[in-house]
């Protein structure tokens, strides 16, 4: 079986085959089995022994033949590519600290994904789908912030903004987010043991961003080793396991933890096992049944989310230790009754996000002048593209391309900032043409 920390070398050796093969090679069958084997082995088996319908798998074959030809080929070039490219960036990166005083032994950021955060009790919403966090939030010790959106509305490209100095401003500008430094290579400078442990794909189209996040880190582990192309995936609680694990043996002094999770994507109900499937079509508010249904499922996968978050609480409660949530962008549910998912337009509802802290007890006892500095930004406008600053603000680290101005937790941090991405901006809960 191969494992995570393996699986460089092999996609390395695949990538290289399949670029000869691309270069060498033009019989078309070929390249789809080097690209998509499982596809073809089911194509075969439906040829082989399912006489009655070989028309039909010819005619797929030929459908998935046009594919490879128009989108599979070139996406897999493109992918090969901007891996290395990404790799060949990275480890050219010469970092430089302008100031440490970071001391936080345990600081762990939750990646939660496709959020829509009007889909969460905590945030007004009028079903009872965040219990775990209303709690935290009744006692006192989590801190909701109320107008954060997200970067962009798909994962690469929040993303890539969130964890580097690459910010929406700059998408014009022709220099590739991958030049920019990036928050892992800071922290490890700084002092940090760093930490990415993941439930989503291990590369592919959506997954070579965090990918590479990930071979930055001193430690990285995901829970299975599917792709982009893979639909079976794993629920987020086989996320603990890994954590635990780390914790187990951790004898750092400082330690910064990524967890990824697949929270809130599609397909809505695979994110949650059976004993979370509590709310129902009926109770959903769409026109459409079919609409009721999704809606119905993408609560219990918020539900299930928050349980996720609180086990993941319960892990640091006896620690010094920060943890902040946030999800890489929202989802739209049918909320104006005609959408589902996300998309790279987006619209407000992919644009609100969650974004949560809580701090233990111990934090908040040696922390005050922190816990104050966070408590004041709850209702401050903030967009994702600019994560690294208050990220680390927070952790007391600064490098010539800290700006104060851009730190959600600063008093420097500057309100006025439009948030813009592509052509609207997001303005009073809206999403606005820039033309307006």
């Amino acid at each position: 079986m191969m494992t995570a920390k393996s699986f460089d070398k092999f996609y390395a050796a695949v990538a290289d085959g399949v670029a000869r093969l691309l270069a060498d090679n033009k019989n078309l069958v070929c390249v789809l089995l080097a690209l998509n084997l499982p596809l073809f082995v089911h194509v075969y088996l439906m040829i082989e022994y399912s006489p009655l319908v070989v028309t039909d798998a010819v005619l797929f074959a030929l459908m998935v033949a046009k594919l490879a030809t128009e989108i599979l080929i070139p996406r897999a070039v493109k992918e090969i590519r901007e891996y290395r490219e990404v790799y060949d960036n990275l480890d050219a990166a010469t970092i430089e600290i302008t100031h440490n005083e970071s001391n936080l032994p345990f600081v762990i950021f939750i990646l939660g994904e496709s959020t829509n955060r009007n889909h969460m009790s905590i945030y007004g919403y009028d079903k009872p789908t965040t219990p775990n966090l209303q709690r935290r939030l009744d006692a006192g010790d989590l801190i909701v912030f109320g107008d954060c959106v997200s970067g962009a509305t798909e994962t690469m490209p929040s993303c890539q903004r969130m964890f580097t100095f690459y910010r929406n401003e700059m998408h014009d500008d022709g220099r590739p987010w991958y030049t920019y430094t990036n928050l892992f290579d800071i922290l490890k400078a700084a002092g940090y043991h760093t930490a990415w442990l993941s439930n989503q794909e291990v590369t592919g189209i959506y997954g070579n961003v965090p990918r590479a996040y990930a071979n930055r880190c001193d430690e990285k582990n995901f829970t299975t080793l599917h792709d982009t192309e893979t639909t079976v995936y794993e629920l987020d609680e086989k996320i603990l396991p890994l954590l635990d694990a780390s914790l187990a043996e951790n004898s750092y002094a400082k330690n910064f933890y990524v967890l990824h999770l697949l929270g809130t994507h599609m397909n809505y109900r695979a994110r949650y096992p059976d004993e979370f499937d509590v709310f129902r079509p009926e109770d959903e508010s769409a026109e459409v049944p079919l609409q009721r249904k999704y809606q119905a499922a993408y609560d219990n996968a918020v539900l299930y989310n928050d349980f996720i978050v609180e086990q993941i609480i319960e892990r640091f409660a006896d620690k010094d230790a920060l943890i902040f949530y946030v999800a890489d962008h929202g989802e739209n549910v049918f909320e104006d009754g005609e959408i589902l998912g996300h998309g790279p337009y987006g619209d407000k509802w992919q644009f609100e996000i969650p974004a949560l802290i809580w701090l233990s007890d111990k934090c908040k006892a040696t922390r005050p002048d922190l816990c104050e500095k966070i408590a004041a930004a709850q209702n401050r406008p903030f967009m994702t593209d600019d994560l690294i600053h208050a990220l680390l603000d927070l952790l007391e680290i600064h490098t010539p391309e800290f700006d104060s101005r851009k730190s959600l937790f600063s008093p420097d941090f500057d309100a006025t900032r439009k948030r813009i991405y592509k052509d609207h901006e997001y303005r009073d809960g809206q999403l606005i043409p820039l033309s307006n």
